[in-house]
């Protein structure tokens, strides 16, 4: 099932959405869609909803304001529905299995790399915080008890 449903499913995405807010939040948000809409159930119940959605629709949309359209058919059908010129460029297919897919590894790779790169700047910043509390330590260490506490007594 090469849909969005896959990306809820992507092992790489679920292990993403405990450490990037990116994921985080976007796998969540799947997760209540496909339990909402789908009944929790999408691999079994999915294509049995989507088909008693369509029927819902074409019983409630009047015939000639419904147009029942593929991506595959093009500009033709789309552009007679809303009275309208075909447009001279191509018709746009950047929504296939392989882009969609390509477009989801692409961003989890993106993400995995800001997760490791806030990572290390976490790092960096605890181990600036512990040199500098070892160096100010290091430091009152070095001065003569008089003189760190000569104001101190009245």
């Amino acid at each position: 099932m090469m849909t969005v449903y896959w990306r809820l499913t992507d092992p790489e995405h679920r292990l993403l959405s405990n450490f990037s807010w990116a994921a985080g939040m976007y796998h969540p948000m799947l997760e209540k869609f496909f339990q909402t809409f789908f009944q929790g159930d999408f691999p079994t119940k999915g294509k049995r909803i989507y088909l008693e959605h369509v029927a819902e629709v074409r019983r409630l949309v009047p015939p000639e304001r419904l147009l029942e359209y593929s991506v595959s058919d093009g500009w033709r059908p789309l552009c007679k529905f809303l009275g309208k010129e075909e447009p001279k460029i191509s018709f746009p297919r950047g929504n296939d299995i392989a882009s969609f897919l390509e477009r989801c590894q692409t961003r989890n790779r993106r993400q995995l790399l800001n997760v490791i790169l806030q990572a290390f700047t976490w790092g960096v910043a605890c181990f600036v915080v512990i040199v500098t509390g070892m160096v100010f330590i290091r430091c009152l260490s070095s001065f003569p008890r008089e003189v760190m506490f000569r104001n101190s007594v009245g």
